[in-house]
């Protein structure tokens, strides 16, 4: 009963306060408010049992406002990264020959610090393919760069798996990255749904780690990449950047392509106009 009673006094106190932090005054009784509830406990209780469907419904109101005030916040700050990128795009380092879907010398390239075992990720995929479907966006190039997060068991060795095949071949790699998202269910049977993944694209577990552990270089690829995307600050998954516009998580795709048409406004009126940040 006590962390009920707690709990209670502490949302209504904040409410009161917010009531007076939204709305002019130049009187500050937020403070007195919350010594006389502090002080008084029991007139929570009192007022929830006598009014119990106004307490219900003043919570779902406050929770309601809340909600859409911190919207609004994110919609303003997420506008302002992208103007702050557009002027100032950061460079992912390219070797040329990674993992991709599309032509490298396109107008759009797209590279994501990616997961394989996270679930963002692959939602995340699901959306840029949406997106490179569209015959209004133009050409798009898809780059697979590397961040498996440590609580993810079998995140590392699938990126080592697709680098291992990559070597191969680029569309047996892309082919293995799209088994694993498109079926992403499975990576509840751990290491077997990668053995699974291998042999959907025609090769053996064993030809796979072969090539692990003749090639260092397959590892240290991985290593570069995750150290480049903490060197960018990039502590989760997954993060795309388009033409140097850094977007954190997975999104929907109207979002993407309003993104590509305010880089291509900003290409017409030439590279030296800088957008404002306001």
């Amino acid at each position: 009963m006590f962390t009920s009673k707690k709990l209670c006094l502490n949302f209504l106190v904040l409410n009161l306060s917010v009531i007076f932090l939204i709305a002019c005054s130049k009187h500050d009784y937020s403070d007195r408010i919350e010594e006389v509830l502090r002080s008084n406990p029991e007139m929570v209780l009192k007022a929830i049992e006598d009014n119990p469907i106004d307490f219900i419904q003043a919570i779902q109101q406050a929770a309601d406002y809340s909600r859409d005030e911190l919207l609004k916040r994110q919609v303003k700050e997420e506008r302002k990264r992208v103007r702050y990128y557009i002027n100032n795009p950061i460079k992912p380092r390219l070797r040329g020959d990674e993992g991709h879907i599309g032509y490298f010398n396109s107008g759009v390239q797209i590279v994501v610090f990616s997961d394989f075992q996270c679930p963002y990720s692959a939602r995340g995929f699901e959306n840029i393919q949406k997106l490179m479907g569209q015959s209004d966006v133009g050409d798009i190039t898809y780059i697979l760069k590397h961040n498996p997060l440590n609580f993810h068991s079998e995140a590392l060795i699938a990126a080592k798996y697709f680098e291992a095949i990559r070597l191969k071949s680029n569309d047996k790699a892309i082919s293995f990255h799209n088994y694993l998202f498109n079926n992403h269910d499975g990576f509840r049977r751990g290491r077997a749904f990668l053995s699974e993944a291998v042999e959907h694209v025609g090769l053996t577990v064993y030809v796979v780690e072969e090539l692990i552990d003749k090639n260092p270089k397959i590892y240290q690829r991985v290593r570069e990449d995750i150290q480049e995307a903490k060197d960018f600050g990039f502590d989760g998954t997954p993060v795309f950047v388009v033409n140097g516009v850094v977007l954190e998580g997975a999104r929907d795709v109207d979002h993407y392509a309003k993104i590509i048409e305010k880089l291509r406004e900003h290409k017409k009126s030439g590279p030296s106009t800088q957008i404002s940040q306001n």
